[in-house]
Parts: C-alpha cells; structure tokens; sequence
C-alpha cells in the first residue's frame, strides 16, 4: 500500500458490535499488516451492510445455531465462551466452513454446527463462504491495525493477543486460536511496537514541524513520535504532514537529521512492503552485493508477502524487476535458491504426507551424505518448494536415516552463501523467532556493528513478533537486549567491581573483552567508559586526555571539558596513571599539542 494512501476510508467494526471489519466490496487481500482485510477477523462472520456479504443470523437463528453451547451471536474470540479443552476434538474437520475456537476446535459434523453458505458476493474464489476460512495470507501475523478498541469483556488481556484472529496461544486452554488448524506456519503476533491508543496525526504533525523549525533539532520529539506509532500511523502522518505543510516529511528529516539515526528514521516511513523492496533495492545497489539482505528477506517471507515485494519494487523503482535484478547481482547455486523462492510458489497446504516426508528426506540423503559431492538442485528442490508443515516431518525423518541433524549435514554438505541460504530456510521453518534472535546478534557482534541489517531487523520486525525474538535472544545469549543496560546503569559501584572479578572466572574472559566482542560503535564506547571508571577513575581520565590530543588535530573542546572540570578533584592522580600509562607526563603532552595563551592556562590547571 502507498504511505500516502488515506486508510481512514475503511470502516473497522468489532467484536462489541458483532460485526467483522470488511474492508468495502472488491477490495483484495493484503500480503502485509493492514494492506488489506478481505476476510473475517476476531470479531466474527459479520459482515458491514451492503459489502455483498450473507448476513449469517438472516440463515441461521442465533438460538438455533450452536445447539448445546454458549457462543456468541459473532462466534469470534470473545472471553470465556468457548467449550472447555475436553470438549475439542481435532482442530481440523472433514467439514469444511468453520474457524474453530482456542480449545482446539469442535467438529462440525459432530456438533451441529451448519455449514456456511456459498459466496454469492462476488468478491473472487477466496472469499467462498461455504469453504474453510482461512485468515489473510500476509505471513506477518495480523490484517491491520484496527481502529476499534475491545470492550472490557473482550479477551484482549492475553500476551499474545491479537484483534483479527492471528495463531496465538491462549491463556485458558493451552490450545491455539481460530486459525490454529491453519497457521502453524505463521508469524506468532507478539509486537513490541503496536498502534498508539490516543493516535492524532493532526497533532504529532503539529509536534514534529516544531521539532525541525528554526535553529536545531529536537530529537527526543522525533524518537517519541516515531518509535511510538505502527506503521500504518506513521503513513497517515506522513500523508497528513503533506496536506498540513505541503512539505514531504521524509524530505524534512534528510534535511535535519543524519547518520544511522536518519537511516531508522526514514525505514519507520514506509510500509512494510516498501521497506523490504527498498531494503533489496539497497543490497543490489553499488559496488557488492548483501547477500546476507537477501537470504534474511526472501527465505523468511511468505509466498504472499513475495508477489507484494515484487509489485511494490517495480513500482518505486520505475523499469526494474526484482528478479532480473537478483539473477545479475548472485550466481550459481545460490542464484538458483534465490529464484526459486522469488517464485513464490511454496506449497502452502497444511497435511503431511509422512510417507513423502520420507521419500524426500532419503532423497535429500542421497543427493549429499551418500554420494562424493552435492547435488544442490535436489536441495534446492525441496526446500524451496515444500510447506513448512512437511518440512518439519522431512528434517525429523531425515535425522532418522541420517543420524545427522539437517543443520550438520547442510555444513557438512555446502559453504557460502547457498549454505547460509538453506540454514536461513531451515531456521525459519523451525523457528523463526530464534532464526531473528540468531540473525540480530550477527549484526551486533564482533568489531563494528552492521547498522543496515540491525535497523532492518528492528523495523521489520517490531510490529511482528519481537516480544518472542527477545526471549530467543536471551535464551541463546544468556541476556536480554537490555541486560548489560539495566546491570551496568543502576548497580554499585563495589558490587560491579565484584560481577567483574565473578564474571572473568565464569567466562575465562575479561568484562572488556566481552563487551568488545559483542558491542560496538556508541554503544561500546558508553559500555567501556562505565566499567573503566568503575574500575580505576583516574586511569579511565587519563585516557579519554590522551584520545584528546593524539593524532592529528587536538580535540580541544574535550580537552578543555577534562581539564577544567578535573583540576579541582583528581588531575593529581588522574597525572600519575597519565605517566603510567604513557611513559611521559601530562604537561609535556599538552606543551606539544598547544600554544600561546591557551598552553600557558591549561599548564597553570594541571601543575
């Protein structure tokens, strides 16, 4: 969807009222969050007015409709209203034409349930009334952002809660949601970022056009309003700037705003499908090609999410294809695996077939660990082809005639960037919170961070199913993405001198050296300076004086803020860790990289 496309035209019902929140007649179903809503939501199988929808209670009385159980009119996901879990048998029925409740699902031939009518709507072969209803094919987990808030009686409280009927796990039975027979594959709904409850685009246009008017900019206003509000807000302020000022916001913040702070800045202005083609327009772009971009992007997205990049990347870049793009930028193998999946032809069905799992993973066996040398397009067949749900059976059933791990042989078995592709495909089918988990500590760690792949993975994600990443994250890393924060920032000063000694016995390395392998840039340079002062204050200024005056060029503001602000506490010994550390006294530095008077004030500070 366009980030200027007015989304206010959609008239979002909800649960309370008993109606679903159909988008008008004709529209087609979205690929993203809120690209489109074609299908019933939590809400239930009510349709608004004149949208060319049956009206179900005009078929079949409510008294008369769930003989022998408590359901609402909506037969949604409303609180406490659906049979216990000793109730639910399969969460698929032979019968098709119904979403099935948390516990599991009942059986409709079994229960009485009727069988919804025909489509007579026109809205398309999806949208058949009398078939099973399957939620909208975006692979992100939810529909939209909706406009309604539940009511008090509305089952919202849940941590994994979503309003349009997302595969969650509830609270109360264990079981999954409506959609469980369906999307075992989905993305789990559990954002960190979600729609701010008291949105007014008016008002935050007013705040940022204050916050980059005149002399400086307030940050702080933009990281409030940015960071606060999901994208589909976001694409209404930026529609809404343009009315209000006739000026293009994205535009606005280039002009004030610089660095990895602009970068995120501008990824927060487009909507999801815009920002993966812009982010593979980027990785194509130039001298070298981000391999790691595209793996991240094309193995993890869902067939529907693909034909939507493809769309909106030849749309933004006028006369280009995704896929003619992709073949000249990679080759052989990988190129191969690329193409495959710009297809975006995966088998989506969710029945497997144990047989044919076995089938394929003695293929799989035969094309690498029982011949001398690989046969990649066997790989690239069936992982690139097959559905999750029989992907999951192919690895346990290869694990059984291999004795090898999928994941072991693929390394045994392949190197580059077609082994990072496949790993990235397993993963994800296995688990694609953990994959993010993994994917976001290869940006961080080691010297220096990959700030475009770090700024992709938030903004991609936040909205999704971060809340699951970070706990993947600190099970694998044993820390949060806040811990070292949250330790360093509010401990004592004794206490931490005393986790440093505990943690170089329980790693065998030094706190610094830990911090330099897994940070970098500001992050690390604020992590060292809290444990060098904590350490040795003294020694900490000693440094920070002397990164003041090497090199060429004296950063004499810094050097001004240290003397001055030292002279009167510990320049003394902050001069004996000085010579320590550098063989030569702090005078005499500050006599070669100075003159005039300056020299003279400084030297009187210091002596």
């Amino acid at each position: 969807m366009d980030p200027y496309q007015d989304l206010s035209a959609w008239n979002l019902g909800g649960p309370p009222s008993g109606r679903s929140p159909y988008p008008p007649t004709g529209v087609q179903p979205g690929g993203y969050p809120g690209e489109a809503l074609p299908y019933p939501g939590g809400g239930g199988y009510f349709p608004d007015p004149g949208s060319g929808f049956p009206t179900f209670p005009a078929v079949y009385p409510e008294h008369s409709m769930f003989p022998a159980h408590n359901y609402p009119p909506s037969y949604g996901t409303y609180a406490n209203e659906f049979p216990p879990p000793s109730a639910a048998t399969s969460g698929t029925s032979a019968t098709s034409g119904y979403n099935y409740p948390p516990a599991g699902g009942l059986n409709p031939a079994a229960s009485g349930y009727p069988i919804c009518p025909p489509n007579t709507s026109g809205m398309g072969s999806g949208m058949g009334m009398g078939r099973e209803l399957k939620p909208p094919s975006d692979g992100f987990g939810y529909a939209s952002s909706p406009s309604w808030n539940p009511s008090a009686g509305f089952n919202s409280s849940r941590a994994e809660f979503h309003p349009l009927g997302e595969q969650v796990v509830t609270g109360a039975s264990g079981g999954t949601s409506i959609y469980s027979h369906y999307s075992d594959d989905i993305d789990v709904f559990a954002p960190t970022l979600r729609p701010y409850p008291d949105f007014n685009p008016v008002h935050d246009c007013e705040r940022l056009r204050k916050a980059m008017k005149g002399a400086g900019t307030d940050e702080k206003t933009i990281i409030d309003i940015m960071g606060n509000r999901s994208w589909e807000q976001r694409t209404k302020i930026v529609l809404q700037f343009k009315t209000m000022y006739g000026k293009d916001l994205l535009k606005e913040f280039r002009s004030e705003l610089s660095g990895h702070f602009y970068e995120c800045v501008e990824a927060l202005c487009y909507s999801p499908t815009e920002f993966d083609a812009m982010q593979l327009r980027k990785a194509m772009k130039g001298a070298g090609t981000d391999e790691s971009a595209l793996i991240e992007i094309l193995c993890s997205r869902s067939n529907e999410q693909i034909k939507r990049i493809k769309e909106a990347f030849a749309r933004m870049y006028s006369g280009r294809n995704l896929e003619k793009d992709v073949a000249s930028e990679t080759s052989g193998h990988f190129r191969r695996m690329m193409i495959s999946l710009l297809q975006a032809n995966r088998d989506e069905s969710k029945t497997v077939d144990q047989a044919l799992a076995r089938r394929d993973a003695e293929e799989l066996y035969r094309a690498g660990e029982k011949r001398l040398g690989t046969d990649e397009s066997t790989f690239n067949k069936i992982l690139a082809s097959r559905s999750f749900p029989h992907l999951r059976a192919v690895f346990d059933e290869y694990s059984k005639v291999s004795r090898k791990d999928i994941e072991q042989a693929l390394k045994s078995e392949m190197s580059g960037d077609l082994l990072r592709s496949m790993l990235a495909v397993v993963r994800c089918i296995r688990n694609k919170p953990k994959y993010f988990a993994y994917a976001l500590k290869n940006a961080m760690k080691g010297a220096g961070t990959r700030d475009r792949a770090l700024i992709r993975l938030v903004v991609s994600r936040c909205e999704i199913d971060m809340a699951k990443i970070k706990e993947e994250f600190q099970k694998e890393n044993g820390k949060s993405l806040e811990s070292f924060n949250k330790i360093l920032a509010s401990r004592s000063f004794p206490h931490l001198r005393a986790v440093f000694d505990e943690y170089s016995k329980v790693s065998r390395k030094d706190i610094e050296q830990a911090l330099k392998s897994e940070m970098s840039g500001d992050l690390l340079r604020s992590m060292l300076a809290v444990v060098r002062c904590i350490r040795n204050k003294p020694k900490y200024f000693a440094y920070a004086l002397k990164n003041a005056m090497k090199g060429a060029g004296t950063r004499d503001r810094a050097l001004i803020r240290l003397v001055v602000s030292r002279c009167e506490i510990d320049m003394a010994k902050i001069k004996e860790e000085f010579q320590k550390e550098n063989g030569k006294s702090l005078e005499s530095w500050i006599t070669d990289d100075t003159s005039g008077d300056y020299r003279k004030l400084l030297l009187a500070l210091v002596t």
